[in-house]
């Protein structure tokens, strides 16, 4: 028998705390923790275990008392100021994070956690040059650490050095084949590459499955014949593009016949999640909760559905759907491609963006809405008029760096030649930093473009977006991995957007939006083609045609939110009564 630790000793009770959590028994180790800060709360290192505890339990606020308290107490730890750092950065204070971590760095150059966790803030923060330097750092001090190979390729990838980031990825999983962020992150860039074609996405998401073959489901319940109950799963209940596009969903699901439970997996909160949580029947704040703990709550709400809103985009809980906490689950909205997990059932898109003949793309069953794969409610943000600007012809690219490739960047310099007074302006948070500058005006530059002809705008907000739109003469997609929210700004506003239709969800998401809109027939199919209709857009919307155009995509399917839900209603109904095999 394990000897009780005296309840007068806060020694004690630390030691204590800690083998309980060695055991495994986290609620255990927090209580004893809290017992011994009460006796002694000078004790800066059970502050510190007291607030990485908390965190991985899932309560952010007392996590950064403690740890806050921690850093007062022992201001030379190194390790309290990167768990204070880590918990910033989980409630969206990357400023705050890269402060403490730097603080951390201080304390213990050698310290590596905190080096990959101050690269990943600097990175939030859009300073690529200190983030490169960061995580180079950090791979230099443990070469062998998967975690320091992972934040490295998401600092390239940032810079647009996609292949680079890609062997930095493939470099964290030959050290850790079970670090999911790598494997997240090597996924989520694939489609970006120019050189990789979308079957290696699928394959790549079926080697990562396969290390779920073998969970153990959890037990759940038989459709019960009342109201559908679907949980929808997601970090980005926000300010943000899934946010957005689900709120029709939450706002008009007939409540006679479908539950909504929401899964927030994130602890950042803004004016939409509360207007989101208003909406649902149920929310659940599950933000730093375990796989497992979250799979077994998951299950506790009996769902007859579950949709994830994540698929392998930052934050996502894909782990914990390994466990299938829900009679039928499946994916949609915030991830263009495969999971590739053997519990999830189905994916949700429609005929344009995923047609029959890429249904092996996929390792999920593809269920196809007879209407667009995302609705676009035209009352919930207030559009800027065009401004009815003059002057030399403007054309806008508002893709992450990631996704501007090479192929890209040659047709915008054969653009700009057939265009002499042509400006190409780039707005995105990471044009703040030098290195994907100096990437583009290389690139453009050795395809024969002038780059003083590019201008450089580093992200100022949503309404800032919307201003450039309205004042561009038209918007250059990107591609391989081509546009949706920006797609569908621009043609809310009646700019033309100049896009290339490819292989593969990411692939065809411009072009779904263009054929739901009705302007199908400008879709290029060839980059000689993109060049062209770019050229023939570029003055196709003077004066009244925008007008004309904006009045278009309003009458268009994209923009009806009711028969939109009802079609998404219909397609729910056909999962929940789907009998899935069990892997």
């Amino acid at each position: 028998m394990r000897a009780r630790p005296d309840p007068r000793r806060a020694d004690e009770l630390h030691r204590a705390a800690l083998q309980a959590y060695s055991r495994g028994g986290l609620a255990e180790a927090v209580r004893l923790l809290q017992r011994s800060v009460e006796l002694d709360p000078s004790n800066g290192e059970a502050w510190g275990n007291l607030g990485v505890l908390l965190r991985e339990a899932g309560r952010p606020d007392e996590a950064e008392q403690a740890l806050r308290r921690s850093c007062e107490l022992a201001p030379r730890r190194a390790a309290g100021w990167n768990a204070l750092g880590a918990v910033l950065l989980d409630r969206g204070d990357p400023a705050g994070a890269a402060s403490a971590l730097g603080r951390a760095e201080e304390c213990d150059p050698g310290f590596g956690p905190a080096r990959i966790n101050l690269a990943l803030s600097r990175l939030l923060c859009d300073d690529l040059d200190g983030a490169l330097e960061s995580a180079q750092n950090a791979t230099r001090l443990d070469p062998a650490s998967a975690a320091a190979w992972d934040v490295l390729g998401c600092v390239l990838r940032a810079a647009g050095c996609v292949e680079d980031a890609l062997d930095a990825f493939a470099a964290a999983i030959q050290r850790d084949a079970r670090l999911e962020s790598a494997w997240s992150n090597l996924l989520f860039t694939i489609p970006c590459s120019d050189a990789l074609d979308p079957e290696e996405l699928t394959h790549k998401a079926r080697l990562w499955g396969g290390w779920f073959d073998g969970a153990t489901p959890l037990s759940t319940r038989a459709r019960s014949g009342a109201r559908i109950r679907v949980g929808f799963l997601s970090p980005d209940f926000r300010d943000h593009p899934v946010g957005r596009f689900i709120e029709p969903a939450f706002r008009l699901l007939d409540r006679n016949r479908f539950e909504i439970v929401a899964f927030m997996a994130s602890s950042r909160r803004d004016a939409r999640t509360e207007r989101l949580r208003s909406l649902t029947d149920f929310w659940r704040d599950t933000a730093g909760v375990p796989d497992a703990e979250l799979a077994r709550l998951i299950a506790e709400d009996g769902l007859d559905i579950l949709l994830d809103l994540a698929g392998h985009t930052a934050g996502n809980r894909l782990p914990a759907l390994a466990h299938r906490p829900a009679r039928v689950q499946a994916t949609y909205l915030g991830f263009p491609g495969t999971t590739g997990l053997p519990q999830m059932d189905g994916l949700l898109a429609d005929r344009f963006v995923a047609p029959a003949s890429d249904a092996h793309l996929y390792t999920e069953s593809v269920l196809r809405m007879d209407a667009p794969f995302l609705c676009v409610d035209p009352d919930s943000d207030p559009l800027p008029t065009a401004p009815g600007r003059s002057g030399p012809a403007r054309a806008l690219v508002l893709a992450n760096p990631a996704k501007i490739s090479e192929s890209a960047i040659r047709c915008w310099a054969e653009l700009s030649a057939r265009e002499p007074t042509l400006q190409i302006r780039l707005l995105y948070g990471s044009w703040r930093s030098e290195l994907p500058k100096q990437r583009v005006r290389a690139l453009f530059s050795e395809a024969g473009g002038d780059p003083s002809r590019l201008s450089f705008l580093p992200w100022a907000g949503r309404r800032e977006c919307l201003r450039e739109i309205a004042e561009a003469d038209l918007v250059l997609d990107a591609f391989p991995y081509t546009g949706a929210t920006t797609t569908a700004d621009a043609l809310a506003l009646g700019t033309p957007v100049a896009t290339l239709e490819g292989r593969g969800y990411a692939g065809r998401m411009s072009a779904a939006l263009l054929r739901w809109s009705g302007f199908g027939e400008e879709v290029a199919t060839t980059q000689a083609e993109y060049v062209s209709r770019a050229a023939e857009l570029l003055h196709a919307a003077k004066g009244s045609e925008r007008a004309r155009r904006a009045e278009r995509f309003r009458d268009s399917a994209l923009c009806r939110p009711e028969a939109w839900c009802r079609e998404f209603e219909r397609t729910l109904e056909a999962l929940a009564d789907e009998e899935p095999e069990r892997p």
